[in-house]
């Protein structure tokens, strides 16, 4: 994954660092009866509880890699908690949620509500997407803009060799008219073209933003689908 050298120690880092310990100890004390004298169902159950502790994690991010390898070529999908694991709110709040019926057409349709509270840019990104889009021709973005207001978004791609500048990745203005529902197709051949001194490569894409750039602060949109054709 991504180094993040500005990253700090957190209350999180003490709690597994003690939790880890407490697996240690009991399971010393486990092998070694003079370390604790009395019955071993003690240091059974404490261990048993930090390791559960300690191994859940793992095990929810081994899911949630599972669930995106099953869910491909949709690069995500809003029936499940763990559908989430990937997305990332910046400036926003975000929650599942079925359309409303005026927008779904009277079927069941997963999505995801995000509220824009930030000032500026806020939105949703999705973090480490499955990154090989080889071999498809077309992403599209199924929208929601429900407010009175028109919702003007900007969807920003990038792969792992950017340099950070802004006109090494591509930057897609999406424009939502107010109370509607917009299916956006965006040709990969675009998105590949996008960086003014290279071609992106699009068998390592990195990250997938999608954030507000225009229209009145505030509001909210959906999010019914993103995947690749």
């Amino acid at each position: 994954g991504w180094y993040n050298p500005a990253r700090e120690p957190s209350v999180g880092d003490v709690g597994r660092d003690l939790l880890g310990g407490l697996l240690g100890l009991s399971l010393l004390a486990l092998r070694d009866r003079r370390i604790f004298g009395g019955p071993q169902v003690a240091p059974l159950v404490v261990g048993t509880a930090a390791a559960v502790i300690l191994l859940a994690p793992p095990s929810q991010a081994a899911a949630a890699y599972a669930l995106r390898a099953a869910n491909f070529p949709e690069l995500v999908r809003f029936r499940f908690p763990l559908d989430l694991y990937f997305l990332e709110a910046r400036g926003s709040s975000i929650r599942r949620l079925s359309l409303p019926e005026r927008w779904s057409g009277g079927r069941s349709v997963p999505a995801l509500a995000v509220k824009l509270e930030c000032e500026k840019w806020p939105g949703v990104a999705l973090v480490e997407p499955a990154s090989d889009w080889r071999g498809f021709s077309v992403l599209t973005l199924d929208l929601v803009n429900p407010g009175d207001q028109p919702l003007e978004l900007t969807l920003r791609i990038l792969d792992r060799a950017h340099d950070w500048r802004f006109e090494d990745r591509y930057n897609g203005r999406l424009l939502l008219p107010p109370r509607s529902r917009e299916l956006y197709r965006i040709p990969l051949e675009e998105i590949a073209s996008a960086p003014d001194r290279r071609r992106m490569d699009l068998a390592q894409i990195a990250d997938l933003l999608l954030f507000q750039t225009g229209g009145a602060e505030g509001g909210e949109f959906y999010l019914a689908r993103i995947a690749l054709e």
